[in-house]
């Protein structure tokens, strides 16, 4: 059962809070967009390149490259197709 505070009660929130804070928050977050340096575009191929020649732990898909227990799809391709080869078997293209 929630009991009705007294009119001016330090617990009932004021009904402009709301508007106290939102207009702050929109000025400052506008001032911080529009002094923000002019953004570059990324040349993704370039980027991509210089990771691939740095190495190391700059590379953010190196985890996943050399993953244990990662089943290597086209190298197990080749490997089922020698098998068939093998087996003197037609292969239907």
């Amino acid at each position: 059962m929630k009991l009705p505070l007294p009119r001016g009660h330090f617990l009932r929130p004021y009904p402009d809070s709301s508007r106290r804070l939102l207009g702050p928050r929109t000025h400052f977050s506008i001032g911080l967009v529009l002094s923000a340096q002019k953004l570059k575009p990324i040349s993704w191929r370039e980027w991509a390149g210089e990771i691939e020649r740095d190495g190391g732990a700059r590379n953010p898909y190196l985890s996943l490259e050399e993953r244990y227990g990662f089943w290597d799809i086209r190298a197990k391709r080749k490997e089922f197709a020698d098998w068939v080869r093998g087996q003197d078997v037609p292969i239907k293209e």
